[in-house]
């Protein structure tokens, strides 16, 4: 009986040979089917850890893999991902957090999911399965094919084996709270605990207060909280509330108005509006409006002039990695699609300027 990879693997060559659309789909918890001819290729039974190395921080994992799953077995060695997936508790996979390339509010300390991969095995447009990279740092050799798997949304190829560098968790976390109604001081003092404070690991700006996480020693928290303004030490972790805003269930994120993702350099000046509701994350490299559709342009407008890009969130309020990409990286992106999938067999629907 053939293994689920070679199934996988015979769909794509049958897709290959009649030149028909696949869908690559796993756990849906961010992207729902679509409503298109192209067949399902599910890769959610391809599951399971492969190796895990606690003393060598590295993991190789099946695609189909929960990220529960993952976590579990990470929390089991006081070990975690670094670039904070969400959507765990949805029944995501390591290979859904990877193609999306969603991460939560570690992502401007620890790195996203791209700095994370040491290697992967995939099968492209041909059929063909091809392994790029290494399981330890050290022996990653061959073309980084596997960093643009990253938040390609699936669209260059099938996702079968990931190796994730790993990280520790981190000896105490604290939260802390500072009184900030400005949001012009509010980017200052993030900026500032970013240079400054070597444990902090999220700093999120809403309801006129910043929230900071600093994760480390505790000699290193304690000396950290001297380069920080008055601050309310929270006495119970607020990581709940942060993932809310990963995964857009906070309030902010309610109601019917239009809300545009910008991401844009860290310390540029707010984005000026007028009865608009904002929320930063990644300490003002992500900046959340809620507004009307028709304050499209105007946020367009401001966010590129201050070196960002602007989107309005899907329905489901989450966004297309591949949507706003500057030109000249899409070239490249467009390119690679052009080698590793001719017939663009591969999620052709989240990537429509591909042909």
């Amino acid at each position: 009986m053939a293994s689920i990879e070679q199934q996988l693997q015979q769909q794509v060559l049958q897709a290959y040979h009649d030149k028909t659309a696949l869908e690559i789909c796993a756990g849906g918890s961010k992207f729902k089917p679509s409503n298109g001819q192209a067949q399902r290729l599910d890769v959610l039974p391809h599951s399971g850890i492969i190796e895990y190395e606690p003393s060598e921080l590295v993991m190789v994992v099946r695609a189909g893999t929960p990220l529960a799953e993952v976590q579990s077995a990470l929390a089991a060695q006081n070990q975690m991902l670094g670039f904070d997936p969400p959507f765990a508790s949805d029944g995501a996979t390591i290979g859904g957090a990877i193609a999306t390339g969603f991460a939560g509010a570690g992502r401007p300390y620890y790195g996203g999911a791209r700095d994370f991969i040491l290697g992967a095995k995939i099968i492209n447009g041909r059929g063909e399965v091809l392994q790029f990279g290494g399981k330890v740092m050290k022996n990653v050799a061959g073309f980084d094919v596997f960093r643009p798997m990253a938040g390609a949304l699936g669209t260059l190829g099938v996702l079968l084996e990931v190796s994730i560098r790993l990280l520790p968790v981190p000896p105490q976390q604290k939260w802390i709270s500072v009184i900030c109604e400005d949001q012009a001081q509010a980017i200052e003092w993030m900026n500032k605990a970013h240079f400054k404070c070597t444990t902090l690991s999220a700093a999120q700006w809403q309801d006129a207060a910043i929230m900071m996480r600093l994760s480390g020693t505790p000699q290193a928290i304690e000396y950290d909280l001297k380069y920080l303004p008055a601050y309310a030490e929270l006495g119970v972790s607020s990581d709940a509330a942060l993932l809310a805003v990963a995964e857009r269930r906070a309030d902010f994120f309610a109601g019917s108005d239009c809300i545009f993702r910008c991401v844009l350099p860290p310390a540029a000046d707010p984005i000026v509006l007028d009865d608009v509701q904002q929320l930063m994350d990644w300490g003002g490299a992500q900046r959340f409006i809620k507004a009307s559709a028709s304050e499209q342009r105007r946020i367009e407008e401001q966010v590129t002039a201050l070196g960002g890009r602007a989107m309005p969130l899907l329905p489901n309020r989450l966004h297309s990695p591949l949507a706003g990409t500057a030109q000249e990286l899409f070239s490249i992106q467009k390119k690679l699609k052009a080698a590793l999938d001719p017939y663009s067999i591969f999620n052709a629907h989240l990537m429509p300027q591909v042909s």
